[in-house]
Parts: structure tokens; sequence; C-alpha cells
């Protein structure tokens, strides 16, 4: 660990105002990387502000192209001012920090390189490749999306770290419930309602079962179908929005299963969230399902094969809470993972 090492989060967009992944992860990182003490200083370059003990430069790539492209322009200057040691990049154009800077651009996912690719895919394909070679370092979230970015971007899967998402000392440190308390919902759901999201899956599995079913997640333009969905069927459903972390907390511990039924993720981390508190999950068949499933269980279906997914929901739903050992995912690991290749060049 390099005493006095400062390192920068570039972490450049709003996500609508909602407490995303990415926003989490850096502000996770950050806190456990002051808590490492050894005079290690953080700035974060974001439009949020983060924590009081981070040292916060408003910077935003959110608006119309050509000020995106402004913003990005002035990102290397910026950085420079700042003399970092370590730079965490979300940007989609890495930036040229400067001699002595050692630069890491961070890619949580390669949506980019997918059908399920927002307007101007090609053109986030096209950065991140360019990105990917100006960048001392790629990181990702785990390995099966390295495995995707290295073909994506052309590069050698070697030149990809994975340093995986973690959890707040709250999901473990929180008792869990008694076995014996009663349960408000069947099935639990958080994610946002993006459409590749599959909580439309889900509710076709959930039709007719009697099921009580809480989504939890922010507006990504399919939550009015999903209410509309549940009011046709017949659902017994509830929406929530804008939880606090222990409310969060709550009402994971107020459910019996927790289903995943999206269709791509680079990490996903309510499936860990699910198993901190003992969980059991059903989950889709992607390949980084199966690897959190390797580590901490969990239960992969077909969510297009109706009868096979309500089966699997029905088998958790009779099981017991139980902990999985989750100590790799701490944030004070995944920090310290951070530092070994962070010291200035």
């Amino acid at each position: 660990m390099t005493p006095g090492l400062h390192v920068v989060f570039v972490s450049p967009y709003g996500h609508h105002g909602a407490q995303s992944g990415a926003r989490k992860r850096v502000e996770s990182l950050a806190a456990a990387l002051i808590g490492l003490g050894s005079d290690i200083r953080v700035t974060c370059l974001s439009p949020w502000r983060p924590a009081a003990d981070v040292v916060h430069v408003p910077f935003g790539l959110d608006g119309s192209p050509v000020e995106r492209v402004v913003s990005m322009l002035r990102l290397s200057g910026m950085l420079r001012q700042l003399r970092a040691d370590l730079v965490v990049s979300e940007s989609p154009l890495a930036p040229l920090a400067g001699t002595g800077t050692r630069v890491m651009h961070l890619i949580h996912d390669a949506k980019f390189a997918t059908p399920h690719a927002r307007i101007g895919g090609r053109l986030a394909h096209l950065l991140h490749w360019i990105s990917a070679r100006l960048a001392d370092e790629v990181v990702t979230v785990s390995r099966s999306e390295r495995d995707r970015l290295s073909e994506a971007l052309r590069i050698s899967a070697e030149r990809i770290r994975v340093s995986y998402n973690g959890l707040a000392p709250a999901w473990l440190d929180t008792p869990l419930p008694s076995p014996s308390v009663p349960r408000r919902f069947d099935l639990l759901y958080v994610s946002n309602f993006a459409a590749h999201k599959g909580h439309h899956d889900l509710l076709r599995c959930v039709e007719g079962t009697g099921w009580r079913v809480a989504f939890v997640g922010a507006d990504f333009g399919q939550r009015g179908a999903c209410e509309a969905q549940c009011r046709e069927r017949g659902i017994d459903a509830s929406f929530l929005e804008g939880l606090s972390e222990p409310e969060l907390i709550s009402t994971y511990d107020d459910a019996r299963v927790f289903a995943f039924p999206s269709r791509l993720e680079g990490f996903g981390m309510p499936f860990l969230e699910a198993r901190a508190r003992g969980l059991p999950v059903v989950a889709s068949k992607l390949p980084v399902f199966s690897e959190l499933a390797a580590r901490v269980g969990g239960s992969l279906v077909d969510f297009d094969d109706i009868a096979g997914a309500r089966a699997s929901f029905a088998r958790a739903i009779e099981q017991p809470l139980v902990r999985p050992d989750i100590t790799e995912f701490t944030w004070t690991r995944i920090a310290e993972g951070l530092l070994p290749t962070s010291a200035p060049r």
C-alpha cells in the first residue's frame, strides 16, 4: 500500500437520480479505501455528492452529445490539476491523465455490444475499444463479463482485472429474522424497470399461483406496463421505490424467495444481497449468475419454461433461511484488491 496515495473516481452519470449500482460501488469503495488508512485521499468527480470525507468535484456526462464530448475532453486537464496517483474512470473515453497517473477504465457490463444496447451503443462500443488501449488496465465486475469484454473489445483477458461488487457491513451485521416471523411477500424482485430485466417473464410464472410479489426499483420505462399487467392478471403485487438501505434490508427480510429473471447482467448485486440475508435465489441462466451461484448458492432456471421456473419457485419457498460464507464480497477486501497495482508509475 502506498502512503499518500491519491485515488480519483470518475463516475459521470446521474442515473436519473436513482441510487444505482455504479454509484453504490464508487461510494462504497471510497469509504473502504479511506478506512484502510495510510494517508489515502479520495476524490470523486460526479454529478452527485458523495460522503463528506470524500472530496467532491462536480462533473457529469449527462446532456447533449456535444456537451458530453466537451466534458470528456475537459476530463484529462481536470485530472492533471488534481495530481492523482490512480484514476478509476467510468467515462466511455478514458482520460489521458498524464505521466505518473495510472488509469483504470471501469466497465460494469458489455451491454453496448449486445442487442440490449441503449441508443448510441455503437459509439459507446467504439469509445470503449479506444479506451481499452489508452488505459493502463480495464476493470470489470465478474469473470463472465471479463470474457465478454475481451471478445467485444478484442483485447486479451489478461488485461482485464476482475473486481467484484461488495456488501456494506449492515447486510451482514443486521441479525437475520426469526424463521417463525410471517413474511409479507412470497417473491421479491429488486432491480430497475428496464426492458431487459425480465419482470414480464417473472409475471408469467407468477400468474395464477396466488403468490405475493414485491417489486423494488426505479422506473426505466417499463414500470407502468408491469403494474398494468398485474392488475389485468390479478397478481398481488406491491411496488416500492427510493428505499434507504435499512428499509431495503427489511424488505428482503420480509420475503421468502428472491427472483432474478434478468436477461443481461454484468454482476447482479441483488443476487448477493439476497444471499446475505439468507434468501433462496431463483435466477435466470446467465453466465454471471452461474459464477455467483458457485460461490454463494442459488438455483438457475430458464424463464421461458414457465412450468419449470414455477416449480423451482415452489421448492425455494419451502427452503429455510441459510446465509453462506460471503466474506470475499466485503468492500474492504475489494478495496485492498485494487491497490497492489495502484502505485504511481
